[in-house]
């Protein structure tokens, strides 16, 4: 999967972390905390990606179905709806709430709407690997995966950290191996 990630030298950061937990001490707004946190995990070395860059890069198929999904790292399967207010990723087929842990919202930024709605494709979640796992509840962490409404597994994902609207910390990286992928058909 090609990305485009941000990236900065890793004192720089730090020196931008230290300045917005500074300020956010005496004012902020919910801007300034995503911002502090995304130095954070810069200054740790992390890169960060931009949601909304990243699939208005990756665009949509022939049938108007986004290349790319993203889904909690808990799920087994994501759920695809695409409509004029934008693109849903679900845990659920028919969703019976719009609560954020059971979808990942993705603005119709991203990836405009040209066609008509669709609904009911689904693709697999790949698992991730043991070396990448995270601690705590996989709730937590989320997973960008070229997108195969096929039922055919993915191939390239990417564990992401959530830090705000569109902003994610890139974790970790890997290619499903041959009996990885099997499993997940």
């Amino acid at each position: 999967m090609d990305t485009q990630l941000i990236s900065m030298e890793p004192a720089k950061a730090r020196e931008a972390w230290k300045n917005y937990r500074a300020a956010i001490k005496r004012k902020h707004t919910k801007e300034d905390e995503i911002l502090m946190r995304g130095y954070k995990h810069l200054a740790k070395g992390k890169q960060i990606l931009d949601l909304i860059d990243v699939m208005k890069t990756a665009g949509v198929d022939r049938l108007g179905r986004p290349q790319l999904a993203i889904a909690r790292a808990s799920w087994e399967k994501c759920w695809l709806y695409k409509s004029f207010s934008g693109t849903r990723f679900s845990k659920e087929r028919l969703p019976r709430s719009y609560a954020t842990h059971s979808m990942v919202n993705v603005s119709v930024q991203a990836l405009p709407h040209k066609r008509a709605t669709i609904a009911n494709l689904s693709a697999r979640v790949p698992q991730i690997p043991p070396q990448f796992k995270p601690h705590g509840s996989l709730d937590n962490f989320h997973i960008l995966w070229d997108a195969t409404w096929e039922q055919e597994p993915p191939s390239d994902p990417i564990l992401l950290r959530h830090l705000g609207r569109n902003v994610y910390a890139v974790l970790a990286s890997w290619d499903l191996t041959p009996l990885e992928r099997a499993l997940l058909r």
